[in-house]
């Protein structure tokens, strides 16, 4: 066999190989330096809701309607006799599980309350999101009004030091309708109060107490940090 004249077989190594090992190497060390960048990156996961029960799905299941005592995390701050007896929740018909029946006479006959274990933060704004759907005899001028607000000694009846709310209406149909509002930044004034939310049904153009009650179903309530 030719070979070339001091030149051994084993020192005939190719320049290719060589090559290629080093790429192989600096891609290496670059798949590295990104891994630990990647690592190093805040994990972005689902925001959490800060309202419990949101779905109206926590509790019993055996029959079709439910007051405001079998109901957790909500209560019924109507000032009215009996109130945590009243109906707040019930199977619908065009909607999967149960949603929190809701009429318009506003909030001296049911007032869903809950106070949210969030403690509030310097600047915080929060993102709601609910769906709405008529009931029996629900006009498009009803209102769902919706509350967030904070008291001085963190008790849902105590002094308020904040409030905002929205309202929504031209609910109509037998469909349900997704909202959605974003609430301006809390004031210095409620910063380290526990989070409440109310919300309730009205009609403004209510003038006779023997009209007709209306009823709305509200369902899958979720309040966030933006």
């Amino acid at each position: 066999m030719w070979r070339k004249k001091g030149v051994m077989p084993s020192q005939c190594r190719s320049p290719f190989n060589r090559k290629a090992g080093q790429l192989t190497l600096k891609a290496m060390k670059t798949l590295l330096a990104l891994t630990l960048v990647l690592a190093a990156l805040p994990m972005h996961s689902p925001k959490a809701n800060l309202v419990k029960n949101g779905d109206f799905e926590e509790g019993p299941a055996e029959l079709t309607k439910y007051s405001f005592a079998q109901s957790p995390g909500w209560w019924n701050r109507a000032k009215r006799e009996n109130a945590q007896s009243n109906n707040a929740r019930a199977i619908s018909d065009h909607h999967t599980g149960f949603s929190a029946t809701v009429n318009d006479r506003g909030d001296a006959a049911t007032l869903f309350s809950q106070k949210t274990k969030h403690i509030i933060q310097h600047g915080d704004e929060y993102q709601l999101t609910l769906d709405i759907m008529a009931h029996l005899d629900w006009e498009p001028s009803d209102k769902v009004r919706v509350i967030l607000y904070a008291t001085e000694d963190n008790n849902g009846g105590g002094n308020v030091v904040w409030e905002e709310a929205v309202e929504f209406q031209d609910i109509s149909g037998s469909s349900w309708i997704s909202e959605s509002h974003t609430f301006a930044a809390v004031p210095p004034a409620a910063v380290g109060k526990n989070l409440f939310i109310n919300f309730y049904g009205v009609d403004p153009d209510l003038s006779d107490q023997d009209a007709k009650w209306g009823f709305v179903r509200v369902d899958n309530i979720v309040l966030t940090v933006k």
